[in-house]
């Protein structure tokens, strides 16, 4: 299908009409291998077929760079040098070509290797360009990008290799995967329902913007880390061209809008919801983060209790570590204490890095821990003393809880439990002692021996093993009977 035009994206408030466009006879099948790169003069670079053009978005104008020769073409993708003058063209004979957009003369060919997995390492400033030689893919180099720090590089392949930060995958795959590229690991997976055909990171935002083929042709913008959809396009009749306008100056600073024949359509208001209700459909979004660490002060003062919640505000943190507060930080660990026996306090413990852990009042809760996991109640109770300001004064139910946990250890381990025991365990004596016995002989069952003061707990399956049901599965004998020809 041949199409007639092809819209270079422009930034405008509630644009009527494509604010330039730019005259093709290629097909929509070849768009999605051109890649528009921006400048810093603000000019962005558009491949169509075998010509590439130039869109000052100053002015609006638009100019013609170059058109390759046929048996060269097409142009295959675009980057600008730092200074926003010179653009290197890679052609699909594996050429690239380095040009002076403003006096639009070619400086140099750099000869590539065509399609065989190998990445060419060129320097510009010397006659012998090719300086160093890859191969780390079997087949077609597809994409590749310097980190920030040029210390490393990052290639993806037709194998399906890579070691990017955010790769996309084929008509097969079509999912945009974050990886971390020292330990190989992958940090996060997301799938587009489309072919993933580029991928580009914002220079102002933290954003990605992602261009798709087969089936949605969709263009969209992300949120990172959260991979929210900010917003998304969908291509008409099937036209898929991949967009760089990250890099382009916003002229009104207010709006976001994007346009491709119409206008991108803008994020949907935010409803009024629950903190559960975020975390179960955007538990990746950084802004539910202030709503969530509002939510571990309510849980406090409230002396209620979402394991959910905190975990999420926890990955939350290791996205953004800048923003990490460790106040609702421990504020949350001193709710996962209170919720023992659960393990919670072993799963917020591992999301929190280890410099965090490292610090006075980290440690204390980690130790804490540890008495409690042991049953050492009194070293409990003594560590406690020590941090009454950020425990027992602060958190309301602190005690209660760390009492109700410590009865139901003693349940699991004692027929009888002596007085002495059970006053270290709850970190009572004398008459608040004593109302707590009578407490509990209402309420659960206890019986208090009269000779001695000791205290008798309901029986269970752990104190009196012999409760304890079987649930072991019965075999017939006529099956174990088949094997005994066998042990003969």
């Amino acid at each position: 299908m041949n199409l007639n035009h092809t819209r270079i994206l422009a930034f405008r408030n509630k644009p009527q009409a494509p604010a330039q466009l730019l005259p093709t006879d290629h097909s929509a099948s070849s768009l999605h291998q051109q890649q528009p790169k921006s400048g810093s003069a603000n000019v962005l670079a558009i491949a169509l077929g075998d010509t590439v053009y130039l869109w000052d978005a100053s002015s609006g104008s638009t100019s013609e760079l170059v058109t390759i020769d046929e048996e060269k073409g097409p142009v295959t993708s675009i980057n600008w040098a730092p200074d926003g003058r010179h653009v290197a063209l890679g052609l699909n004979n594996s050429e690239v070509q380095l040009w002076d957009s403003a006096s639009n003369r070619q400086l140099r060919t750099l000869k590539g290797c065509h399609k065989n997995g190998q990445i060419v390492n060129n320097d510009v400033r010397i006659r012998s360009h090719i300086v160093e030689t890859y191969s780390g893919h079997t087949q077609e180099v597809c994409g590749l990008k310097w980190s920030g720090s040029g210390q490393q590089l990052a290639s993806g392949g037709n194998d399906n290799v890579a070691n990017l930060l955010a790769t996309g995958g084929g008509g097969g795959d079509r999912t945009i995967k974050f990886w971390n590229t020292h330990t190989g690991a992958c940090l996060n997976s997301l799938d587009t329902g489309s072919q993933v055909c580029s991928l580009l990171w914002s220079k102002n935002e933290r954003e990605l913007l992602s261009s798709h083929g087969f089936a949605q042709n969709q263009l969209t913008v992300w949120k990172y880390p959260s991979m929210v959809k900010m917003a998304e396009l969908n291509a008409a009749e099937n036209l898929l061209c991949t967009f760089s306008f990250f890099g382009l100056h916003r002229e009104h600073e207010e709006t976001e809008t994007v346009e491709m024949g119409k206008e991108m359509e803008s994020p949907k208001e935010q409803s009024s919801y629950t903190v559960e209700q975020l975390v179960a459909v955007n538990p990746f979004n950084p802004e539910i983060l202030p709503d969530l660490e509002n939510y571990v002060n309510e849980q406090v003062t409230s002396q209620t209790y979402s394991l959910d919640a905190n975990l999420c505000l926890l990955r939350l943190y290791q996205f953004e570590p800048e923003r990490m507060n460790t106040h609702v930080v421990a504020r949350i660990l001193i709710k996962a204490l209170m919720a023992m026996p659960a393990p919670d306090f072993s799963l917020c413990l591992f999301l929190i890095p280890e410099r965090v852990q490292m610090e006075e009042q980290f440690k204390s809760l980690i130790v804490l821990s540890h008495y409690l996991e042991t049953g050492r109640f009194q070293q409990f109770w003594d560590e406690a003393a020590k941090n009454r300001h950020i425990l027992i004064e602060t958190v309301p139910g602190f005690e209660q809880a760390i009492q109700a946990y410590a009865t139901h250890l003693l349940s699991l381990s004692y027929q009888k439990v002596p007085r002495s025991v059970l006053s270290e365990a709850v970190n009572m004596d004398g008459a608040s002692l004593d109302k707590f016995i009578e407490h509990q002989v209402t309420n659960s069952g206890w019986i208090v021996e009269k000779e001695d003061g000791s205290i008798v707990l309901p029986q269970n399956e752990f104190n009196h093993p012999e409760l304890k049901k079987n649930t072991g599965e019965n075999v017939p004998l006529e099956h174990i009977a088949r094997i005994f020809p066998i042990l003969g």
